[in-house]
């Protein structure tokens, strides 16, 4: 479940969904809210944390930042697959057996017409499934895209997901 929302909303979930869910997603709004902080929060309540801070920067940023992330005892956090293979394989030397690095391939709020200026003009999903693959050959073990693509994914890119 994603939290989304300000920590004072947010946090009636911890008490209500305690012993029901794998855990929490942590976004760029509640994280730029209440920092790090949030994280002990949520593990010290009993849950897991997904923190989709979506880095994408020089491979070694990512890397610092992925290691931070992972220190701090989230489950998951997720880097662009754009970032390139240089970048997707800094994030993932940081992954150990119990947290990974999760992929974003392409963003569910663009459609073809926002990605063709980027000069991705074979179409959405083709780009998915590149990025997805790049992610692969990286070591990523995760990916996030939207549930049209996650079908043929699973299909052809098994060893990602969990």
């Amino acid at each position: 479940m994603a939290l989304d929302d300000e920590w004072r909303s947010a946090k009636i979930w911890l008490e209500r969904l305690r012993g029901r869910l794998w855990g929490f997603k942590v976004g760029s709004v509640l994280f730029a809210e209440r920092g790090p902080g949030v994280i002990d929060e949520i593990l010290s309540s009993g849950f897991r944390v997904f923190l989709d801070l979506k880095y994408h920067d020089i491979p070694n940023t990512v890397q610092l930042s992925v290691r931070r992330a992972i220190s701090w005892g989230v489950s998951l956090v997720t880097v662009h697959a754009s970032g390139g293979r240089q970048m997707l394989e800094a994030a993932a030397a940081e992954q150990t057996k119990d947290q990974l690095v999760a992929a974003v391939t392409v963003l569910t709020s663009l459609d073809q017409t926002d990605i063709s200026p980027l000069g991705f003009s074979d179409g959405v999903r083709d780009q998915v499934y590149r990025l997805a693959e790049l992610a692969k050959s990286s070591s990523i073990r995760a990916l996030v895209s939207s549930p049209q693509e996650v079908f043929e994914l699973r299909k052809n890119i098994q060893t990602l997901f969990l």
